[in-house]
């Protein structure tokens, strides 16, 4: 939910005063490779066309986008204000660099440069997207409301920007009108899946497990994929008493995702409630391998411990934890209490 989207790219470039006409037919030919997907050609052809005319502000844009689809966020950064430094009034530069910025951790540089974009350009959806992607991750989710509010306006047919803003309402703690929004998008969208998962997850929280139960399994028919509701199926499942069903489901998540630890822990505590410890700690292991610090892990690993008598692991397991000021911390130190 909470990740910043989508680079833009210029795939045809704008400029077309160049100083020759081979510059401008460089830059074409480089954004078709960089389309292609051959972006070793692409680059040979953005750095050939800047040689013959460095201040195309279009091609600095889209090789800055090629350095950002490698990773490479100074040298896009680079280019992305260059090309902003041509072209002042360029708003998909100015979205380029409010990601890349972002992705540097400079959120606030990122918010100013999308609230630019969005002046420059009041109908570019991804520059509220951006917009409203990034307050979420401030978090601002009042102002993050008004951004999904505005796409709405000005994509009425993109039920997922409904179903963003159903997530950022219930965030405030309106789960009913969330729910509301939602079964209307569903009205128009039935075949939606993620509005579905959505209305299912609000209405686990809700603790209405029936009609959780039903929006859940209508979402994996749409979106078998989906281990986020998959997960949340399992959760309703234990809810109800139905164990087994719940074991299955959460095996199933990590058919799709053996690295989806929050799955993998459940199976654990699944598995330490029915008594099978080293079961228990066999999934524990493979969590703590790939995540050494994992709270939650860490606790459960504590009790299957104290379970088979291996009572001094147990109580260095949770004499570590209880230094956190945190939940699993907490429940560290009510252990070693009791």
């Amino acid at each position: 939910m909470a990740s910043i989207a989508y680079d833009s790219f210029d795939s045809a470039p704008r400029t077309t005063h160049t100083r020759n006409g081979a510059s401008h037919d460089r830059a074409r030919r480089a954004a078709l490779l960089h389309l292609d997907g051959d972006r070793a050609a692409a680059l040979a052809e953005y750095r050939a066309a800047l040689d013959e005319h460095p201040d195309h502000a279009s091609t600095l844009n889209n090789l800055g986008f090629l350095y950002a689809q490698d990773g490479e966020w100074t040298q896009a950064i680079g280019c992305y204000e260059r090309s902003i430094q041509l072209q002042p009034n360029g708003a998909m530069a100015h979205i380029n660099l409010a990601t890349a910025r972002a992705k540097l951790g400079d959120l606030p540089e990122a918010l100013q440069l999308l609230e630019r974009a969005s002046q420059l350009d009041p109908s570019n959806v991804l520059a509220w997207e951006n917009k409203a992607r990034l307050l979420l991750l401030v978090p601002d989710l009042p102002a993050a409301e008004q951004a999904w509010r505005k796409l709405l306006e000005l994509a009425p047919e993109q039920p997922r920007f409904a179903v963003a803003l159903a997530t950022t309402i219930a965030g405030q703690r309106r789960a009913y009108e969330a729910i509301a929004l939602l079964q209307l998008v569903l009205r128009e969208h039935p075949l939606h899946a993620p509005a579905w998962a959505q209305l299912g997850v609000l209405l686990f929280v809700r603790r209405d497990l029936g009609s959780a139960l039903e929006a859940l399994q209508r979402a994996l028919e749409l979106a078998p994929a989906d281990t986020h509701a998959r997960h949340y199926l399992a959760m309703v499942l234990l809810a109800i008493g139905d164990g087994h069903a719940a074991v299955a489901e959460l095996a199933r998540i990590l058919e799709f995702d053996p690295a989806f630890w929050a799955a993998r822990i459940d199976l654990a505590i699944h598995a330490l409630s029915a008594g099978q410890w080293m079961e228990a700690l066999e999934q524990l292991a493979i969590v703590l391998a790939a995540e050494p610090a994992n709270e939650r892990a860490l606790f459960y690993r504590g009790v299957a411990v104290n379970e088979i008598g291996d009572s001094e692991t147990a109580n260095g397991i949770f004499t570590e934890l209880a230094k956190n000021d945190s939940k699993y911390g907490e429940f560290a130190r009510q252990c070693l209490a009791a």
